[in-house]
């Protein structure tokens, strides 16, 4: 079992993913890539069902103000597997605070933080820091350049979808699979239109698991699984597979709070002194 602690590169290439758990654009190198387990079926939902649909998610997506969880991490690659965890704090609508952990101790070797205003990416063991005014395109750039963004992450963390793909002004297209019990909502983030679509469950209208494509719209991208819920209907379980390298992540989160008071500087952190500063908006 190797650990972030062993070596100086690794603990690079490990922050290098320290939100969504894939190494994207450091382990290249296809293996064993199956095919996106989300495959829209059913028949499409009537105008009515789709805005009752949009009040539950909406609903669901309202009783997690914020999370603090931690995690053990299985991450298998190209090069073999590594074992860490993440001390995750969110905070709705758009504060998100990830920490790589060693799997032994409570010290951090990188922190990713986002808000409404920015994030920053503090590298610890290479003393680098890398700020940018986009949350979603700091995350872009950890994921070698995929169209992941902030809400796709707090969602497979709450299991919630995002209020933000259900608008009752402008509803999305939805399909029902009464066999399965599932609604596959069909949704486009940010400004180059991502598409994504969320597989959602009828009985409980929680996230089952998300699909996001590149950014061609044609190719599956990053899938992610949610299951094993437990207290406050929070995922117990978390798998992740991106579809380019075949590289995959399993969470399994041991500890987790929710709703709980949280101070705003868990979200503003310092720049420690003699640390490089990086603006990622910089062209």
């Amino acid at each position: 079992m190797r650990d972030p602690m062993r070596s100086r590169g690794y603990q690079s290439t490990a922050f290098s993913v320290a939100i969504f758990l894939i190494v994207f654009a450091t382990l290249s190198g296809c293996f064993n890539i199956p095919p996106p387990s989300i495959v829209v079926s059913g028949v499409p939902l009537s105008s009515d069902g789709v805005k009752e649909l949009c009040i539950r998610i909406n609903q669901r997506a309202g009783e997690i103000e914020n999370l603090r969880a931690l995690y053990n991490v299985n991450l298998v690659h190209a090069l073999g597997k590594d074992y860490f965890r993440y001390a995750v704090v969110a905070k709705a609508p758009d504060a998100l605070r990830v920490d790589l952990l060693p799997t032994q101790g409570a010290f951090s070797l990188g922190i990713f933080s986002a808000n409404a205003s920015g994030a920053q990416m503090i590298d610890i063991p290479n003393k680098q820091v890398v700020i940018s005014t986009n949350p979603d395109q700091m995350i872009q750039k950890l994921f070698g350049d995929l169209s992941v963004g902030k809400d796709d992450v707090m969602a497979l963390l709450t299991g919630r979808v995002p209020s933000s793909t259900c608008s009752l002004e402008s509803p999305p297209v939805v399909n029902f699979d009464p066999t399965l019990g599932r609604y596959f909502l069909e949704s486009y983030r940010g400004i180059g239109k991502i598409k994504e679509i969320w597989e959602i469950n009828s009985q409980s209208a929680l996230l089952e698991g998300l699909l996001v494509y590149d950014r061609s719209g044609d190719n599956a991208g990053v899938e992610g699984r949610v299951d094993n819920l437990g207290e406050m209907d929070l995922p117990q379980h978390i798998g992740v597979v991106e579809f380019g390298t075949g590289a995959k992540a399993d969470l399994d989160r041991k500890q987790a709070k929710v709703n709980t008071e949280l101070k705003e500087a868990l979200f503003d952190i310092q720049i420690p002194e003699g640390f490089e500063v990086v603006q990622a908006d910089k062209e």
